[in-house]
Protein backbone atom coordinates (compact mmCIF):
# COMPACT_ATOMS: atom_id res chain seq x y z
CA UNK A 1 0.00 0.00 0.00
CA UNK A 2 0.93 3.59 -0.74
CA UNK A 3 0.21 6.60 1.21
CA UNK A 4 -2.77 8.03 -0.02
CA UNK A 5 -4.29 4.95 -1.00
CA UNK A 6 -8.01 4.39 -0.75
CA UNK A 7 -10.70 1.70 -0.93
CA UNK A 8 -14.59 1.44 -1.15
CA UNK A 9 -16.87 1.01 1.32
CA UNK A 10 -20.61 1.10 2.50
CA UNK A 11 -22.32 0.97 5.65
CA UNK A 12 -26.00 1.43 6.34
CA UNK A 13 -27.36 1.96 9.75
CA UNK A 14 -29.32 -1.48 11.11
CA UNK A 15 -30.74 0.03 14.52
CA UNK A 16 -33.78 0.23 16.43
CA UNK A 17 -34.21 4.30 15.53
CA UNK A 18 -35.98 4.65 12.40
CA UNK A 19 -37.38 8.04 12.86
CA UNK A 20 -35.39 11.56 12.11
CA UNK A 21 -32.37 9.64 10.20
CA UNK A 22 -30.39 12.48 8.55
CA UNK A 23 -26.56 12.24 6.43
CA UNK A 24 -25.78 15.64 8.60
CA UNK A 25 -26.28 13.47 11.96
CA UNK A 26 -26.11 10.20 11.37
CA UNK A 27 -27.94 7.75 14.28
CA UNK A 28 -24.73 5.80 16.43
CA UNK A 29 -25.52 2.06 16.82
CA UNK A 30 -25.16 -0.33 14.87
CA UNK A 31 -23.68 -0.50 11.03
CA UNK A 32 -23.40 -3.33 8.81
CA UNK A 33 -21.41 -3.21 5.56
CA UNK A 34 -18.22 -3.68 3.34
CA UNK A 35 -14.86 -2.44 2.79
CA UNK A 36 -12.42 -3.65 -0.15
CA UNK A 37 -9.11 -4.32 1.02
CA UNK A 38 -6.31 -4.10 -2.40
CA UNK A 39 -4.68 -7.84 -2.77
CA UNK A 40 -1.65 -6.45 -4.73
CA UNK A 41 -0.14 -7.87 -7.58
CA UNK A 42 -3.05 -7.01 -10.06
CA UNK A 43 -5.55 -9.52 -8.09
CA UNK A 44 -9.42 -7.97 -7.70
CA UNK A 45 -9.78 -6.20 -4.41
CA UNK A 46 -11.47 -8.36 -2.16
CA UNK A 47 -14.69 -7.95 -0.33
CA UNK A 48 -14.49 -7.71 3.99
CA UNK A 49 -17.71 -7.95 5.30
CA UNK A 50 -18.80 -6.52 8.52
CA UNK A 51 -22.29 -7.18 10.49
CA UNK A 52 -22.05 -5.99 14.05
CA UNK A 53 -20.08 -2.93 13.78
CA UNK A 54 -21.27 -0.15 16.30
CA UNK A 55 -20.31 3.53 15.23
CA UNK A 56 -20.49 6.73 17.53
CA UNK A 57 -21.05 9.91 15.91
CA UNK A 58 -20.25 13.23 17.57
CA UNK A 59 -20.15 16.84 16.80
CA UNK A 60 -16.35 17.80 16.92
CA UNK A 61 -15.04 21.37 18.05
CA UNK A 62 -14.10 22.15 13.85
CA UNK A 63 -18.05 21.57 13.01
CA UNK A 64 -17.30 17.86 11.64
CA UNK A 65 -18.88 14.70 13.02
CA UNK A 66 -16.18 12.89 14.66
CA UNK A 67 -16.38 9.08 14.12
CA UNK A 68 -15.19 6.17 16.97
CA UNK A 69 -16.02 2.54 16.98
CA UNK A 70 -15.78 -1.00 17.59
CA UNK A 71 -16.68 -4.48 16.11
CA UNK A 72 -15.31 -7.73 14.38
CA UNK A 73 -14.58 -9.02 11.19
CA UNK A 74 -12.96 -11.85 9.23
CA UNK A 75 -9.48 -10.27 10.34
CA UNK A 76 -10.34 -10.17 13.82
CA UNK A 77 -11.85 -7.72 16.70
CA UNK A 78 -11.05 -3.68 16.04
CA UNK A 79 -11.51 -0.54 17.60
CA UNK A 80 -11.76 2.89 15.90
Amino acid sequence: FQEGDKSKFKYAYVGDQKAGLSAEKPPSGRYAGYFMVNQGDGEKPARVEEKKTILKFEKADSGLLAVSGKGTNPYGEFTM
